[in-house]
């Protein structure tokens, strides 16, 4: 008896804890102005099977979402700490700050890495940025414009600087082309005309795959992602090689 009595006490302790955190939940959602439902999923492209990513004091493994509900469109910065997810290895392994830039239908995550851990602890100030994740509702093909020349307007973005992207889409014989403006240390951006296809961050989805061209880092490739219900947002990135080291650019924009 006495330990039915302990078992019922416990699930309900339990439950009332799962409706105390439900409740403040909502609570918070009502009080801080909540936007939208937009999630950042930790794939594979963020973190491996053996990290964890702590952003902003939060812990998140392969498979969570990042809650950015809260957060307008636009560019944002959140620190990062990223670590062992071991038993008995939680040692970090790197930390800097994430750039994302939100979209109502999709996101664009870049990593700059500030400092770099080794076994014992020790760091190393770096300087490294990558465009980690392009995500978001993506568009089926049946669903993009049958016909028209498009204009998709918003912000490219490195490790520090932001510049505009002027990007357009001829449906009438389904390519792309576009460019960024002057972004600091690379010059004008060039985004050569390319025809629509699978996407590279989704190949069920539609997106397309071209050269790049800049004056001060000459040759590399971007590609982007359609995004919306008829395509009415696309996210991608540029990656030049200089010096033998990658350098990217995230981009997004809207029509």
């Amino acid at each position: 008896m006495k330990k039915l009595l302990l078992s019922a006490i416990l699930v309900g302790a339990l439950s009332a804890c799962s409706s105390a955190e439900k409740a403040a939940r909502d609570f918070e959602d009502a009080i801080f102005d909540r936007k939208d439902e937009k999630r950042i999923e930790v794939t594979k492209d963020l973190i491996s099977n053996n990290e964890y990513i702590n952003v902003e004091g939060r812990i998140y493994y392969v498979g969570d979402d990042i809650d950015i509900g809260r957060m307008d469109r636009g560019m944002h910065e959140r620190s990062f700490e990223i670590g062992r997810n071991r038993y008995f290895d939680r040692r970090i392994k790197s930390e800097g700050e994430l750039r994302i830039y939100k979209q109502k239908n999709s996101v664009i995550i870049g990593m700059r890495t500030e400092r770099e851990y080794d076994g014992d602890g020790d760091y190393r100030n770096v300087n490294k940025f990558m465009i980690k994740s392009v995500q978001g509702d993506e568009t089926k093909f049946d669903k993009l414009p049958k016909s028209g020349i498009y204009t998709y307007t918003g912000k490219a973005f490195d490790k520090n600087n932001e510049s505009d992207l002027r990007y357009y889409i001829n449906f009438n014989n389904k390519t792309g082309e576009g460019k960024i403006s002057n972004l600091s240390g690379s010059g004008e951006i060039t985004l050569k005309s390319a025809p629509i296809q699978h996407s590279a961050f989704d190949r069920s989805a539609p997106g397309i795959e071209g050269v790049a061209t800049s004056a001060k880092i000459q040759q590399g490739n971007y590609k982007l992602g359609i995004y919306g219900p008829d395509g009415e947002e696309i996210g991608g990135k540029v990656t030049f090689i200089k010096n033998g080291d990658s350098q990217e650019i995230g981009f997004g924009g809207r029509r």
